[in-house]
């Protein structure tokens, strides 16, 4: 079996370890090859083996200085401008802020001249020089040294890349690149050449850079191998006649094709991660240019983010077409009906994969240039404030257009799985399974229920609420006691509309179950066992939700009331307030239903009101209006004549007061409105159906 490659990401810091490797730490120097302690300016520093003059020391020599410490075990030495030229250990080398206030040990001139001195940075003509300070031929074996390691590194690199290992690979490469560059920065020593030295170490002391290169190169030598291997075994395969011998070849051919598209992607992969990261340093780098007033530097960063989110945006498309048409010329080459399953539903996934990766990068984005935005108004910067609402503006449409494709892949992805439900049900049935058939019933509901959803808008509503929940909590971990105030109340009202959305995704299953079931009876004149259950499970959730948005004092305050009623009305059959349901409205109920003679009695004033109606009570009259839209009722305790729009109307039982609340006939009230109820007697629940206008 070939080795399968996969992304690896290696950070390497190796460039100051093999550079100081190459110091000799026993120099046979003599003094005159160096300058003395004594005769050294002030204002210099000795760290490990680089004597460095302060004006000449940048962020690269201190680093390759600092490596050279470990090598030679020498720490770090000043001469101080101000204590007549004296030598002091400035706290074993960790702490250049010393060299202001240097105090603590001096170190004798005698001293300083036994310690090894291999390189000497300092100014000439006001330009960093480097100089070689020991013998040529420590130099030469140097050189010979470094020449020598980087050809054997280059030679593992090479083993590294046969054998298919990656993370290898990349490690030899940067130690070949370190040397390579080490060789360059000793050679320009050898010539003389002190500037160029320096610039040689500036690319020696930037590993980051080495790591790239590095990576880049490895990752060409890995493809050529693993295009290479494909290549072989797709002549191996053209040339055999063995039938078993092909179904073998057949497998490395598929193996080797694996390898190659992984390792395509997974460097297509790693260039996505890089653009993303340099977009989103560009955007801070703005930032805070806005927040310094550098509008000329803020405007230059402005058309460098928008190259670079080009460039993010190329990547993402590229790598996700690259990623489906490696899937999608699998499906081509194959017959097995499983197997086409398993690839379009892992095209599902990888897209899906996809957006979110990219509408992570975009948000991330965002948040930087929002501040940004906010700022420059606060500013007055109206021009930048300008620029950036329209980038703001772009990159929002970007995320409309991410949540609209997310949306088709789930939908088509989910057509394909309900035809493949369809098509086994279909083979069940043929087949005489018909207990199977049943139970495949409960998924293909499941899935169309979740589909209607998903196309009325439902499923995006969740996800966007779920995403804004989480964001709101993760505020929370870092806010003060004020913003935990108001954050608690937003969180609140999310979970609120999240159980409302849930809700309606549950009441859209639950009718798929009532129209699959309808459609099973008219076929065989039976009910189906499993979507009987599925239909009682699917109201079992919804009254779960309905129950929520009554709290603990609620529902103590509705268990007294229970009590009360049945202590007024013996006979009387007390309903939980949640086996009230209804899809497009909330009803809160501050009396349960009672179900009085064969008559469910409900509480006018909250059903009513949940659907706008207004009710008006006259006390006198012992009467009720409810006023909606296109209706009016009128009904009076007692009386078994009610108005509805001015028109006489007998009601099966009158209004009446219980506990003191005006209770109605639900069928009535709700009739009249409009609406439509229906009564599920296995979980004693009562739904209304239809809307209003409001």
């Amino acid at each position: 079996m070939i080795k399968k490659h996969r992304r690896k990401f290696v950070t390497l810091l190796l460039a100051f370890s093999l550079f100081g490797a190459f110091l000799p730490t026993s120099p046979e120097a003599t003094a005159a090859e160096r300058p003395a302690a004594s005769k050294v300016s002030s204002g210099h520093l000795l760290i490990g083996t680089y004597l460095i003059q302060k004006e000449a020391l940048t962020k690269p020599v201190l680093d390759a200085a600092k490596a050279s410490m470990d090598q030679s075990d020498q720490g770090m030495y000043y001469k101080s401008e101000l204590a007549d030229g004296a030598w002091f250990n400035i706290q074993n080398g960790y702490d250049l802020s010393a060299i202001l206030s240097p105090s603590g040990t001096t170190v004798t001139n005698a001293d300083i001249d036994k310690m090894t001195i291999s390189v000497w940075v300092h100014l000439v003509d006001g330009k960093p020089t480097v100089e070689w300070t020991q013998t040529p031929a420590d130099l030469d074996q140097a050189i010979a040294g470094a020449k020598a390691q980087q050809v054997q590194a280059e030679a593992d690199n090479k083993a590294a890349v046969e054998a298919g290992d990656d993370t290898l690979a990349i490690t030899l490469s940067l130690k070949a690149a370190t040397l390579k560059a080490q060789v360059a920065f000793l050679e320009a020593l050898k010539a003389g050449k002190g500037d160029q030295a320096a610039a040689e170490l500036e690319k020696l002391a930037d590993p980051e850079k080495l790591l790239a290169d590095s990576v880049k190169g490895a990752q060409a030598d890995l493809q050529k191998k693993l295009e290479a291997d494909l290549k072989k075994a797709e002549d191996a395969l053209n040339a055999a006649t063995d039938p078993a011998e092909k179904a073998k070849l057949l497998e490395q051919k598929k193996q080797a094709e694996d390898n190659l598209n992984d390792f395509k992607a997974n460097a297509l992969s790693s260039q996505v991660d890089t653009a993303n990261a340099a977009s989103l340093q560009l955007a801070q780098d703005l930032s805070r240019a806005v927040n310094n007033s550098q509008t000329k530097q803020a405007l230059d960063l402005l058309t460098q983010l928008e190259a670079a989110d080009q460039q993010v945006l190329i990547l993402h498309k590229g790598l996700l077409t690259q990623q489906v048409a490696a899937l999608e010329k699998k499906i081509k080459e194959t017959t097995n009906f499983d197997e086409i399953q398993e690839l379009q539903a892992e095209i599902a996934t990888t897209k899906q994969s996809a957006y979110a990766k990219e509408k992570t990068a975009w948000e991330a984005e965002v948040k930087v240039l929002e501040a940004a935005f906010q700022t420059a108004e606060k500013l007055g910067q109206n021009d930048m404030a300008a620029q950036l609402l329209a980038k703001l503006n772009t990159i929002a449409v970007r995320l409309d257009e991410i949540q609209a494709e997310a949306k088709a892949t789930r939908i088509s992805s989910r057509k394909a799985e309900i035809a493949d439900l369809k098509k086994q049900i279909q083979e069940a049935k043929a087949a005489g399974a018909t207990d199977t058939a049943d139970q495949l019933l409960m998924p293909l509901v499941q899935a169309e229920g979740v589909q209607a959803a998903d196309e009325q808008g439902v499923i995006d509503i969740i996800l966007d609420i779920e995403e804004a929940i989480v964001k709101v909590n993760a505020k929370l971990k870092t806010a003060s006691a004020e913003e935990a105030v108001l954050l608690k109340q937003e969180l609140a009202v999310l979970n609120t509309n999240l159980l409302k959305a849930q809700k309606t995704e549950l009441f859209l299953i639950k009718e798929q179950a009532e129209k699959k079931q309808a459609e099973v009876k008219a076929e065989t004149g039976k009910t189906s066992p499993t979507l009987t259950q599925m239909h009682q499970l699917y109201i079992k959730e919804i009254k779960a939700i309905e129950k929520q948005k009554y709290t603990a004092i609620d529902l103590t305050a509705l268990a007294a009331l229970q009590k009360q009623i049945k202590k007024e009305q013996p006979k009387a059959t007390v309903l939980p307030v949640e086996n009230v349901i209804a899809k497009s409205v909330d009803i809160k109920f501050m009396m349960p239903p009672v179900i009085l003679d064969g008559r469910t009695l409900i509480h006018i004033r909250p059903i009513s009101e949940s659907f706008g109606s207004t009710v008006i009570w006259n006390n006198d009259e012992q009467s009720v209006w409810i006023s909606q839209e296109g209706a009016t009722v009128y009904c009076k305790i007692g009386d078994k004549t009610a108005l509805v729009n001015g028109k006489p109307v007998t009601l099966d039982v009158p209004p009446r007061l219980i506990a003191g609340r005006t209770v109605v006939p639900l069928r009535f009230v709700v009739e009249a409105l409009g609406l439509n109820v229906t009564w599920d007697d296995p979980s004693q629940t009562i739904e209304i159906k239809g809307t209003v206008n409001r």
